[in-house]
């Protein structure tokens, strides 16, 4: 029997399935919605937030949009009943998971509606009620299953980049990869090791027993696989003897920071991103560079790094301190527009989420910028992608690839490399 799930594909017209797909665009659940909250009732149905939502804005249709989602789950409240259940339609489902949760909508919210605290509320109880998350997102959810990471790739692999580094699995200090820069952007994660041992610090790392952070089950509602990595996370973290976390992902530092607390998975420990460290040590005059890096540079703000953890200036001064010229987006801060990847959307719309990321390249382009930093392994991969699909020769990167590069550590690793190829030389002859 095929999957009653719904395809990670945009239909065809609003609210209807992809033709032939030869399967039931609707489903029946027992399991009773979320109470209508009172607080929703406030929306004006000014639709303002509908104008900042990178997916309506992309998609233009009513049901994408968080006025339309709102009528959608209130008519779903009103027909369920406790013996008949609700009848769930795949446009509720598509509309729900076809969104980055970048959040900009509750920032704008002219009334001071958390838009995207309910949003989260509605993908967990249709992942309860096995009406999500979308189909195309089963590969993921089986990898990181089978896996523990979400891009098939092999458990074994994870501590591939860290080959010849000697970290330490026990510290005060431990760096957590993330799934992203473990498999996806390893030079970022050999890089920030590099960057914190030239600054003096001890650097541990679970290598391959590093868990999978859970931000991404969190954000397609799968509370209960979810639970289990933080579970795994916390034991692992408090087995290290850790004191200060680090992490250049902000999906693994807004989890930890948000979403553990909220599912009783407290760390008993500090939590912050790469960046925030950095500045720190910059501003004690403990971050120096030799030099500042020619070119013309833009700083993108991460949604969760920013708009949601409230991380603006740290990367900026940062930035700031290492390149000749830093310029502004003509969208920054909690303004940022989304890179659209987030919230599973690149799983499921990759074409709508390199479309959305093609905005910021345009942005970057006006701004006659000719590197783009972020600070994200999703914003970077996403924004990359758009830029290569425009042709834009918009080059983007980490900000960890730009302060190894103004510390020269290129040239010092180079060295420490010619030395070891000659130092068998010396002991044979």
């Amino acid at each position: 029997m095929a999957s009653t799930k719904a395809k990670g594909k945009a239909p065809a017209k609003e609210g209807q399935g992809e033709a032939g797909a030869g399967r039931s665009r609707n489903q029946f659940t027992k399991e009773r919605p979320p109470l209508f909250a009172e607080e929703l009732w406030a929306c004006m149905y000014c639709n303002y937030c509908s104008a900042e939502c990178p997916t309506a804005r992309e998609v233009g249709w009513e049901s994408t949009t968080p006025r339309g989602k709102i009528r959608m789950f209130k008519s779903l409240v009103d027909q369920w009943h406790p013996k008949r259940g609700v009848e769930v339609p795949d446009a509720f489902v598509c509309a729900v998971y076809e969104c980055t949760s970048c959040g900009r909508c509750s920032v704008v919210c002219h009334v001071g509606i958390d838009f995207l605290s309910h949003h989260e509320e509605w993908r967990r109880w249709l992942a309860r009620s096995g009406c999500g998350p979308m189909e195309d997102h089963d590969v993921m959810v089986r990898s990181l299953e089978n896996y523990g990471n979400p891009y098939l790739s092999p458990s074994r692999d994870r501590a591939r980049w860290a080959e010849g580094l000697e970290l330490p699995t026990k510290g005060e200090l431990l760096y957590f990869a993330g799934c992203s820069d473990s498999f996806v952007h390893p030079d970022v994660a050999r890089r920030t090791v590099a960057v914190l041992r030239a600054l003096g610090m001890d650097v541990a790392y679970l290598g391959n027993d590093e868990p999978c952070c859970g931000s991404t089950t969190a954000r397609l509602g799968l509370e209960g696989s979810f639970a289990d990595l933080a579970s795994d996370v916390r034991t692992r973290i408090e087995g290290s003897g850790a004191k200060l976390v680090v992490t250049a992902c902000p999906g693994c530092s807004s989890a930890f920071r948000e979403y553990y607390p909220k599912a009783g998975f407290d760390l008993d420990v500090e939590v912050v991103h790469l960046t925030e460290l950095l500045d720190r040590e910059l501003r004690k005059g403990r971050l120096r560079f030799r030099e500042r890096l020619p070119g013309r540079y833009v700083y993108y703000d991460p949604c969760h790094l920013g708009r949601i953890d409230g991380v603006f200036e740290p990367p900026r001064r940062v930035l700031e301190a290492c390149v000749e010229e830093v310029v502004e987006l003509a969208r920054s801060h909690e303004e940022s527009l989304c890179c659209g990847s987030g919230g599973g959307l690149k799983t499921a719309f990759p074409d709508q989420a390199t479309s959305i990321g093609g905005r910021v390249v345009e942005m970057a382009q006006d701004a006659r910028a000719d590197t783009l930093v972020t600070a994200c392994p999703w914003c970077e991969t996403n924004i990359g992608d758009a830029s290569a699909a425009r042709t834009a020769g918009l080059r983007v990167v980490d900000i960890i690839e730009v302060v190894h590069q103004a510390l020269r550590l290129d040239e010092a690793e180079e060295g420490t490399e010619k030395r070891k190829r000659r130092a068998p030389g010396r002991l044979v002859g």
